[in-house]
């Protein structure tokens, strides 16, 4: 594809790599700034009860538990400027059952996608786009036993000690 059309192949090669930062070099304010992104994540946590937090009897071994982190990432604004965007993951990696889990999420192929355009074209009809935040925890409950160590500002909101470990009650 490079040789086709290279501003295209390197255009699209910018466009899929996602600019993570790296809060060691982030000023004081943009560290507030990133604070109030992750505040808003924590909370679509908390309302879509993702979590479950386990009665102090139950034990579950630190292995089987999968730990979080966060990736930070400047997000473009419709007027050209930049807004913190914060996202808190599993790392699935560390999933013992990986293999045995399925792990696509169910969105429309390029096909699909090309004959909705243009049957809205033939049609005449109007074609708007959006965004649902936390659409990940609107989901159903996970299917399986899954285990968490969530991140810490998590934890705190839960009112659960440092390195708990939580059942994972939705997609995340």
């Amino acid at each position: 594809r490079a040789l086709k059309d290279m501003h295209a192949f390197i255009t699209t090669s910018l466009k899929r790599r996602a600019v993570e930062v790296s809060e060691r070099r982030l000023t004081p304010t943009e560290l507030q700034e990133f604070a109030k992104a992750k505040s808003v994540e924590v909370n679509n946590f908390i309302a879509a009860k993702a979590f479950e937090a386990l009665p102090a009897d139950y034990r579950v071994d630190r292995t089987q538990a999968v730990k979080m982190r966060w990736i930070l990432t400047w997000k473009a604004k419709e007027d050209g400027s930049f807004k913190p965007k914060a996202r808190a993951i599993l790392k699935g990696y560390q999933d013992p059952n990986y293999e045995f889990r399925a792990t696509t999420t169910p969105v429309m192929t390029k096909q699909t996608r090309q004959f909705v355009l243009h049957e809205t074209a033939r049609r005449g009809w109007r074609v708007k786009k959006g965004d649902v935040t936390g659409a990940f925890l609107q989901g159903r409950t996970y299917p399986s036993e899954l285990y968490c160590i969530p991140c810490p500002e998590i934890l705190e909101v839960m009112g659960l000690g440092k390195e708990e470990i939580v059942k994972v009650k939705r997609g995340c």
